[in-house]
């Protein structure tokens, strides 16, 4: 019940400050951007597509249009992650850092609650109100397209899902980079550097073979163990929301370990930690 109280605190807290009000204006533009761009009109196996501002239509087999908004329901979720990831690490940067200030966290600490509780709680709120974010995009997009060309694809729905674990991870790192800096702009930065170098640490087989330095190997391979898999996770979804197999699930573990480790340290230090 503590727990849920911090979970309650948080949520009202990103109402206060707009973030969940932001969050759904950006979504619901998204999902009336989608409806009013696009018109299809389907006679038995045969469909004819126009788009906003278009002369004419097009017309196509149902189950090649069918097809194309497949391969698009794989890039909505794609951008979903991208954009999604960045927006949600900047509007809730700031709600454990403006916590910690002196004489703010002495009214929190000052409450029944341990402090693993109290980041639990901050962590769980933080990721709810994303969550339910999230899931009102992809649902409403799936809604557009399965009434307007009757492709009503369940996979496209999971991807929510890996889109949430990706933000959990990150956030398990906002939340240590917070404690020990105390500042949202460094939480952000340091994030976002995270997030960009991971497409080249991906790659890092390849452009490890021009140096033979055994020490800068070492250093980027550990690097990437440590790192989120982010690269891997948007071919994971691609696949997923398009029906085709994954060769491997050991990125989302490996994001997972990754949390919980991340999260696992940062109670530690949060418990240790004197304000």
């Amino acid at each position: 019940m503590k727990t849920w109280a911090i979970i309650e605190d948080t949520f009202r807290e990103c109402l206060g400050k707009k973030i969940l009000v932001g969050f759904f204006g950006l979504s619901t533009l998204l999902i009336l951007a989608l409806t009013f761009l696009f018109n299809v009109d389907i006679a038995g196996s045969q469909a004819a597509i126009s788009f906003l501002f278009d002369k004419g239509a097009k017309d196509l087999e149902l189950s090649k249009l069918q097809e194309v908004f497949l391969q698009l329901e794989g890039s909505f979720a794609v951008v979903l992650l991208t954009a999604g990831l960045f927006l949600s690490i900047f509007a809730t940067a700031d709600l454990v850092p403006s916590i910690l200030q002196k004489g703010r966290i002495d009214l929190y600490l000052a409450r029944p609650v341990s402090r693993p509780q109290f980041l639990l709680g901050k962590f769980l709120g933080s990721l709810t109100m994303v969550s339910v974010n999230i899931v009102y995009a992809i649902v409403g997009i799936w809604l557009v397209i399965g009434i307007k060309i009757g492709l009503w694809n369940p996979r496209f729905l999971f991807a929510s899902l890996a889109i949430i674990v990706m933000f959990a991870v990150y956030y398990a790192i906002m939340l240590l980079v917070g404690v020990l800096t105390q500042s949202a702009a460094i939480t952000v930065m340091v994030t976002y550097v995270i997030i960009v170098i991971n497409p080249l640490l991906y790659k890092k087989d390849t452009f490890l073979l021009l140096t033979d330095n055994k020490i800068l190997k070492f250093t980027v391979d550990l690097i990437y163990q440590i790192s989120p898999r982010y690269s891997q996770m948007i071919g994971i979804i691609n696949k997923l929301v398009q029906g085709k197999p994954v060769e491997s699930w050991v990125p989302v573990l490996a994001n997972l370990l990754i949390g919980l480790v991340v999260f696992s340290l940062t109670v530690q230090i949060f418990s240790r930690k004197d304000y």
